[in-house]
């Protein structure tokens, strides 16, 4: 987790906060395979590894699209992603994010869906944001007036991605609960 964030706004340290947050169920989950108190069944397996198949392959930028905008596109195609996995595992998706989601709750495939669905939300809602106030030429001015717009944005939009790419690329617990077996200690 980035915390060399200097600039920030409301805007921003929700979705730090929610980052965060989604971090410690991340690491609770991790825990919790390697104490093999948490051992998946088919059905989660099945849904990690879709998630993980869709998740490691981020969406084709559009033409000339780079910088943080297309960083944006692609950390905020996550929130449809856990909406079709959640549906999928034929588990609920929350109204609002738990009080203290962290690691009391026995930790699941859909405990940690959940979770990391808080920040892929606001990123959609930045997202869905965004056109009314990026129509500008270039990489750098709408860099600018993403920062500009909401301080901090830049390091958040870094911390999403550590976040998002951590479950979907490498060694994760994603990746660990799609395989079915394996040693969980990476």
């Amino acid at each position: 987790m980035r915390e060399d964030i200097l600039e920030s706004s409301p805007a921003s340290e929700e979705l730090l906060a929610t980052v965060r947050a989604a971090s410690q169920v991340n690491a609770a989950a991790q825990h919790a395979l390697n104490a093999r108190q948490w051992v998946p069944g088919p059905a989660e397996e099945r849904v990690a590894r879709d998630v993980g198949r869709a998740g490691a392959r981020p969406p084709v930028p559009l033409a000339g699209e780079t910088g943080l905008r297309k960083e944006l596109d692609v950390l905020a195609s996550w929130a449809p992603l856990i909406r079709l996995a959640m549906a999928a595992g034929g588990w609920d998706l929350p109204e609002a994010p738990p009080a203290s989601p962290g690691t009391e709750a026995a930790i699941s495939l859909p405990v940690l869906l959940k979770a990391v669905y808080r920040p892929a939300q606001l990123l959609r809602r930045w997202q869905a944001e965004a056109p009314s106030w990026l129509r500008y030429p270039g990489d750098r001015e709408i860099d600018a007036a993403l920062e500009e717009r909401i301080p901090g944005a830049a390091g958040c939009l870094h911390a999403a991605d550590d976040l998002f790419w951590g479950l979907a690329g490498g060694v994760t617990v994603t990746l660990y609960v799609a395989s079915g077996a394996g040693d969980p200690d990476y």
